[in-house]
């Protein structure tokens, strides 16, 4: 009996130590090979593959300093655990190259000095505890260090944007150049209405204003060019244009089609000064208004009465409307394009080059041309059979012919007149400046509006934003800092159907319910009647 007893103790003590080194081993194990299962659709809490790759490849330590007050109010103590759920997948990809913080500095006069420095603000929460109103101050901000450079998010408020703001950081310190993004505006005034974007993308980016006139040439740091709302553009500038283009500079062209008058109900052409060189590239702006059954609201007020309405003019594009194979697009939730105008695709002279329509209207859309009628309350009646899908954004990519090769370079205003060069036959500069006529690879994005990123919608369409930082993103760098901003836009408006159907769907759920609660009754007045004739 002895020896049993004492057989059973061992393999006890024996099953113990086997069970203990199974746990460390998957300790040694997990500690170097990082796992989670995240079973959401857009993987909205695993980091990002561009992330992974970022942060894999460093090369030397990066600090990430995470200044957050520790006697937060109870509703942001989520907010600390996310963000430590969050770094601790930055660490476990980057290794001993990435050095994680967390630090309180209202406990140190002289580390709190240091913060402010460094950008982030000491902020006022109010906290109601015992039943008493307090207003207590905090800070909830990260500083990425890295040698002499610094980028800092000031205040953390939520988790959304934190993967895309921490990688960009993390991108921006450790390249050795920062990519240049130039905004050239049709007027002078127009900056103010893009204030949201250009914050936006100074995160990433040197964001500059750029001016072309007098003959000044676009400066070799900009890397793209976002030509907004061009109006009456002189030969000289299209040509300043066209060499930025041949360089191998990359182009986003928002060309109004029309201009709303001051009482915002009509509106005019708009003549952009620029359809020459655009057909020349192989595209065309139509003089046209796009209007689509698939629209966003617009709020309109009559008297003392507010009213939201469904507004044609507004195109609301979904899913459907992206085309699914192309990383600025294809993860995008839904976008409005306020006043946008049609494009054509003219074949016949985009030559070698790669044309992708990027976004389409529904094929419940329609134009309008000639008189334009912009009022929010009137009767949109169109012919369902002359209803379309209407390309509203084009990228062509590939190598392109200068708009002005083999002619005249054009002069500048308020210079002499150009001398002639026997060589060639055609007349240059003073300065005889070189031309290049056949450019090096590039990308030019094509849209019909400049409204959709002005600061007036950009907070009403979130996905708005995403589409112009993608293509930002993907012309100036690639597609590495798509994914982790377009997985967190979530909006999936349902499909438009027809009323036919919409009423054949209503019924019929109608009919069914009745059906099963008939259907419910028979059966009880069965089992009813049965029992009753069971105790008879």
């Amino acid at each position: 009996m002895k020896i049993k007893r004492l057989h059973y103790k061992t393999n006890s003590i024996l099953m113990i130590i086997i069970l203990i080194g199974i746990i460390a081993i998957i300790n040694f194990l997990s500690g170097r090979h990082f796992i989670r299962w995240d079973l959401t659709e857009g993987k909205e809490f695993t980091i990002a593959t561009a992330t992974k790759k970022i942060v894999g490849e460093l090369d030397d330590i990066v600090n990430i300093n995470v200044y957050f007050s520790r006697e937060l109010p109870s509703h942001l103590a989520d907010l600390e655990r996310q963000i430590k759920d969050i770094l601790s997948e930055y660490k476990a990809y980057a290794g001993r190259n990435l050095m994680i913080d967390y630090i309180d500095p209202s406990e140190d006069p002289q580390l709190e000095r240091k913060v402010q420095m460094l950008g982030i603000p000491q902020i006022q929460l109010n906290v109601i505890e015992k039943d008493r109103a307090q207003v207590r101050n905090a800070y909830m901000g990260i500083a990425v260090l890295y040698e002499d450079k610094k980028e800092v998010i000031p205040l953390v408020q939520n988790v959304v944007n934190l993967e895309y703001d921490l990688t960009s950081a993390i991108n921006k310190v450790t390249s050795e150049e920062v990519k240049g993004v130039g905004f050239l505006y049709g007027t002078d005034d127009m900056e103010e209405r893009y204030s949201s974007i250009t914050t936006e993308l100074k995160k990433g980016y040197k964001v500059s204003k750029v001016d072309i006139r007098d003959g000044k040439k676009i400066k070799d740091d900009i890397d793209t060019l976002v030509l907004v709302s061009p109006r009456d553009m002189k030969e000289r500038e299209k040509y300043e244009i066209d060499q930025f283009l041949m360089r191998g500079g990359r182009l986003i062209l928002l060309v109004d089609p029309v201009t709303r008058e001051t009482n915002g109900l009509s509106a005019s052409i708009l003549h952009s000064g620029i359809d020459d060189m655009l057909s020349h590239y192989g595209i065309k702006i139509n003089k046209d208004l796009v209007l689509d059954s698939n629209s966003e609201y617009a709020t309109f007020q009559s008297g003392f009465m507010r009213f939201s309405v469904p507004y044609p003019f507004w195109p609301k594009i979904s899913t459907q409307g992206f085309i699914n194979d192309h990383p600025i697009v294809n993860r995008l939730g839904a976008i409005v394009f306020p006043w946008t105008a049609s494009i054509e695709i003219l074949k016949e002279k985009t030559g070698d080059s790669k044309v992708t329509e990027l976004i389409k209207s529904s094929d419940r859309s329609w134009t309008q041309t000639g008189y334009f009628n912009l009022s929010p309350p009137q009767r949109f009646n169109v012919e369902s059979e002359k209803m379309k899908s209407y390309t509203l954004a084009a990228l062509l990519s590939g190598r392109f012919k200068s708009f002005y090769a083999g002619k005249d370079i054009p002069a500048t205003e308020g210079k002499e007149e150009n001398t002639n060069d026997s060589n060639k036959g055609n007349t240059i500069n003073p300065e005889k400046e070189e031309r290049v006529n056949e450019g090096k690879d590039t990308h030019i994005l094509v849209i019909g509006n400049s409204n959709f990123i002005a600061d007036e919608f950009i907070g009403q369409a979130g996905g708005n934003l995403t589409f112009f930082m993608n293509s930002i993103d993907w012309l100036t760098i690639g597609d590495e800092l798509i994914g982790i901003r377009s997985r967190r836009v979530t909006d999936r408006p349902l499909k438009e159907i027809s009323e036919y159907k919409k009423g054949y769907i209503k019924f019929t759920v109608i009919f069914s319910m009745s059906m099963v609660l008939i259907c419910l009754g028979l059966v009880r007045f069965y089992l009813r009647k049965r029992w009753i004739n069971a105790k008879i």
